[in-house]
């Protein structure tokens, strides 16, 4: 009896007490990891983007924040960033949406709170994503070397599949290969990088291709009557006493001989 006689009448005491120490406690832990409002930068990425369309608009690489965070978290975003920011498109067709911009915070960093983001919603237009075949067209760039000809240009393959936004697939009305011949003395064999243009010659960019690049094969030969000899040097004289000869090395090594 004279317990709760006792603590009835210092209940209200205790409570005060027990609350004190509580701000007392908080007190120090915040002075030791006090909060601190920092601007960081996060990567965006596009979620549940189904694969038969494409975003039109450029994409920023990064969304500014600005957050207040512990100290400690603040040290650890330092050493390893895992925000990211991002937006979802979620059973769209091709059109024009406002995005809103979110951000993927771990669980080990909900102490986090964001206070600004920029931007903070996206317009985006989005596209049907389309495909059509055309046949690869190589040509050649420059002259082979003096007294050498061209013959037998192959390629492997002979169409190439053109995949990419809409309106981008009907610019391209050929896809092109360059292979570079010039002072060529030898036949060449090399993978080049195929390139989809409009009809003006103009490259289409943002469009895939598959395959990406070619194997082409141009064969080069010396002309007839041409004759490529190697260059050989007589010399005369003798070298000053004190001095002795070491090797002579002609430029050019060969020249191109017409009979």
């Amino acid at each position: 009896m004279k317990i709760m006689r006792w603590l009835g009448s210092n209940l209200t005491s205790l409570i005060l007490s027990l609350l004190l120490a509580l701000v007392v406690w908080i007190s120090a832990v915040i002075s030791a990891n006090p909060n601190t409002e920092v601007e960081i930068s996060v990567p965006l990425e596009v979620r549940q983007l189904v694969t038969d369309l494409a975003i039109v608009d450029q994409l920023p690489g990064t969304v500014s924040l600005i957050i207040l965070a512990p100290e400690s978290i603040i040290h650890q975003l330092e050493e390893e960033n895992p925000l990211i920011a991002y937006i979802e498109l979620p059973d769209i067709q091709a059109g024009t949406y406002r995005f809103q911009v979110r951000v993927d915070i771990p669980d080990q960093l909900k102490p986090i709170r964001v206070l600004e983001l920029n931007p903070k919603q996206l317009v985006l237009k989005v596209s049907n994503l389309i495909s059509k075949v055309l046949p690869i067209s190589i040509q050649t760039e420059g002259e082979p070397a003096i007294g050498y000809q061209t013959s037998g240009l192959s390629w492997e393959g002979t169409s190439v599949t053109v995949t990419g936004q809409e309106n981008k697939v009907q610019d391209v009305i050929m896809v092109v290969g360059t292979l570079d011949i010039s002072d060529a003395t030898n036949s060449i064999n090399s993978s080049i990088k195929l390139e989809a243009r409009t009809g003006t010659g103009e490259i289409v960019d943002g469009i895939m291709l598959s395959p990406e690049t070619v194997i082409v094969n141009q064969v080069i030969s010396l002309q007839g009557g041409y004759r490529n000899v190697a260059v050989n040097v007589i010399t005369m004289g003798v070298v000053e006493p004190g001095y002795r000869f070491t090797s002579i090395t002609p430029a050019p090594p060969t020249v191109m001989v017409f009979s």
